[in-house]
């Protein structure tokens, strides 16, 4: 993969964990807000009752040391000790999928390093909502560093597409991409380019035509719900996982939460709607 390919990786990578730290302003200072809340029943969009976290789908599958990596991180296992085994000594990554996962722990372990008084306060180390995620994290990121692997597989990707081929091109691709793939930063980019040349097709998909919402939260959302389609591609992302720890360890979820279980629990209702909306529409998307 050439540098330029690459840095489209490592951003559309970090672009989505960032969503992981986001609600870190606006949802840590809540401490009236009760983490441990039970999921409410089924309701119609238009309803003010909360939604059900949704179900794992039957969707694409990623390639194969991307569902091991996931499966050996939700046992237990650190980065450094997963990609020993996932990529072997060589370090050379040959999947997008795999990669996307190595600049998300990156991003996730760097935020870890550059805000250590967050993370490791007495306030945190004192809130066991946050402290057990804490923990999971910093085991995965023991011993973990993103430079001593190199990316090396033929796809350019969407953004690419975007610049050589015209919006309509990318536009078409983008909806293929939301059928076939399992790469998170793919699921990302194929968001970005509807919104930002064929708008009207994501603010249909939200509640009220979306216009309780703003641009960035709508991206925001999107980049939730894809993040929640990656994570049962490839088996799930369970109390272990570095999706669900990094966002717990911000916002504080009852210990043992799935990633979509923590992100019931935290998101304002508004909030959790509108990634609702958004995963649900991609999984018809991908039977039609």
């Amino acid at each position: 993969m050439n540098m330029k390919t690459k840095l489209l990786v490592v951003a559309a990578g970090a672009a989505v964990v960032g969503t992981l730290y986001f609600h870190r302003a606006e949802i840590s200072d809540e401490s009236s807000r009760d983490s441990t809340k039970k999921f409410s029943a089924p309701a119609p969009a238009e309803s003010n009752t909360s939604p059900k976290a949704p179900a794992p789908q039957p969707i694409p599958h990623p390639e194969p040391g991307v569902a091991l990596a996931y499966a050996m991180l939700n046992k237990g296992s650190s980065m450094r000790s997963t990609l020993d085994q996932v990529v072997g000594s060589g370090g050379n990554v040959r999947s997008a999928g795999l990669a996307t996962l190595i600049q998300s722990t990156d991003a996730a372990c760097s935020d870890m390093r550059l805000n250590a008084p967050h993370y490791l306060g007495k306030s945190q180390l004192k809130d066991s909502s946050r402290n057990w995620a804490t923990k999971r994290l910093l085991e995965i990121c023991h011993e973990f560093d993103s430079r001593s692997y190199q990316f090396d597989f033929p796809r350019d990707g969407l953004i690419s597409l975007l610049r050589e081929k015209g919006e309509q091109t990318a536009i078409d691709a983008s909806l293929r991409a939301l059928r076939k793939e399992s790469d998170p930063s793919e699921l990302y980019s194929a968001g970005q380019i509807l919104w930002e040349h064929d708008r009207s097709k994501l603010n249909a998909i939200l509640p009220d035509g979306g216009k309780a919402y703003g641009d960035e939260e709508i991206m925001k959302a999107w980049a939730l719900a894809t993040t929640l389609l990656a994570c049962d591609d490839a088996g799930g992302c369970g109390p272990n996982s570095l999706q669900t720890v990094a966002f717990c360890a911000n916002t504080g979820c009852k210990s043992g939460s799935s990633f979509s279980q923590a992100l019931r629990q935290r998101l304002p209702d508004a909030e959790y709607r509108a990634v609702n909306s958004f995963y649900n529409w991609i999984v018809v998307h991908r039977k039609s």
